[in-house]
């Protein structure tokens, strides 16, 4: 299957603003970079999809820090709960060092875990429709 570089370009600006919108109150650690993850997102995920991976990332950052805080394990379990992941945001005076810090390899794992909704196949059936409505 044939897909262009406009193509390309057009979902990789929408997914990265999608995921922007859906991690928008999630704290993200310092490692993590959006526009990384739309170039690394498979371009048949829909925005279920997208929706399903942030869940899914933030979820596993609520995990760590319940099971000891940290990715290290049993390491940070000695370190005590509450410590944030490597390359985290430190936690506000406010009270925020309660919240859960979505970091990098949360985001990997699910992604990796993500089977996409649509075949190459339909995604290049609905670009066609696509264009042919936009006039392309």
């Amino acid at each position: 299957m044939h897909t262009n570089t406009r193509t390309c370009a057009h979902t990789h600006t929408h997914t990265n603003a999608r995921t922007q919108a859906l991690t928008r109150k999630f704290l993200l650690a310092d490692d993590v970079d959006l526009n990384a993850v739309a170039a690394a997102a498979p371009v048949q995920l829909t925005g279920a999809d997208l929706y399903a991976l942030c869940a899914d990332a933030w979820m596993a950052a609520f995990k760590r820090k319940v099971a000891g805080g940290a990715a290290g394990g049993a390491a940070a379990g000695a370190a005590g709960a509450g410590v944030p992941p490597p390359g985290a945001a430190e936690p506000a005076a406010d009270g925020a060092g309660d919240a859960v810090v979505v970091c990098a390899a949360d985001i990997a794992r699910a992604l990796q875990q993500l089977t996409p909704s649509l075949s190459l196949h339909e995604v290049a059936k609905y670009e066609r429709l696509r264009d042919k409505y936009e006039g392309r």
